[in-house]
């Protein structure tokens, strides 16, 4: 299986897992352009528009807005090189409303870097949690619990901007 494939095996198994309580989006980027609020002046006309994540510019594999709108991001990683090069990203998978930061990984691969993995991320991780996905069985495992963030909640402008993309996203999928 290649790894775009297995990557979005492993979304569609946490979207079945997570999607009844959550609203599920995969792929967002947060770049200044990917949800934009808009802004009006006193006769109702569009004058500009807010950039809510403006200064980020990582993607997320994943994420879930839950029912209270606070955002979980699931990074997802095929390999424990992929695992690794995240860590020599300048940007981190934090954004003002991140709450949680997990990291799924296919079952096998998990197994047999378990040890490593769980090490690397008591060195520089140590709030975020971790998610095995056996593809096959389309089940989920969350391993390790995240540590929450003291952040904000999502405003129904940027909740509504990030369905929109999600509802491109998914639609879009074969």
């Amino acid at each position: 299986m290649s790894r775009g494939t297995e990557e979005a095996v492993i979304q569609q198994a946490i979207a079945t897992h997570f999607g009844n309580k959550n609203i599920v989006i995969p792929n967002i980027s947060f770049a200044r352009i990917s949800c934009r609020i808009p802004t009006y002046g006193d006769a109702g006309q569009i004058t500009g528009y807010e950039y809510p994540f403006k200064g980020i510019c990582h993607e997320a594999d994943l994420i879930l807005i839950n029912e209270n709108d606070y955002l979980t991001e699931v990074e997802i990683k095929c390999s424990y090189n992929d695992f690794l090069a995240d860590f020599k990203k300048k940007e981190k998978h934090r954004t003002k409303y991140t709450k949680a930061v997990y990291y799924a990984f296919p079952h096998n691969m998990y197994k047999r870097n378990e040890e490593k993995i769980r090490k690397v991320l008591t060195e520089k991780f140590q709030k975020a949690g971790i998610i095995i996905v056996d593809a096959e069985e389309m089940a989920v495992d969350i391993i390790k619990n995240a540590e929450y963030f003291n952040v904000e909640k999502i405003p129904i402008e940027v909740k509504i901007g990030l369905m929109r993309i999600g509802c491109q996203k998914w639609w879009r999928r074969k």
